[in-house]
């Protein structure tokens, strides 16, 4: 009788000591998945964050876009208006140049032709 209940005392304890190992290993693990799931939500904050930076960002260049399509569309025009016949013709009188009647044409000379 009396190994019986050292037996019966042995496997309680054995049963007590796997408890608390149990127990301090579902602690560790409930730590490390604590840790993991902190891990990503932190990152994901981060991620959105920087996703809403890149936002305003990209917002701002196409605002930056749109101005600088329609300042090279005004100096466009410009040109246009610059490069004009009536431009060019009031431009040439400011300078001094007249419309010719007579055209005078010069003769070929053969020295440049001889060899």
């Amino acid at each position: 009788m009396r190994y019986g209940i050292l037996r019966d005392l042995k496997k309680t304890m054995n049963l007590l000591n796997n408890i608390e190992y149990n127990s301090w290993f579902r602690k560790k693990l409930l730590m490390f998945f604590a840790l993991i799931i902190g891990l990503v939500t932190i990152m994901e904050i981060w991620a959105v964050n920087r996703l809403a930076t890149f936002g305003s960002e990209i917002s701002k260049l196409e605002a930056a876009k749109a101005s600088l399509q329609m300042e090279n569309i005004i100096l466009e025009n410009q040109i246009a208006e610059k490069a004009s016949l009536k431009q060019i013709e009031e431009s040439s009188k400011k300078f001094g140049f007249v419309k010719t009647n007579k055209i005078e044409y010069l003769q070929q000379s053969g020295i440049a032709l001889n060899k």
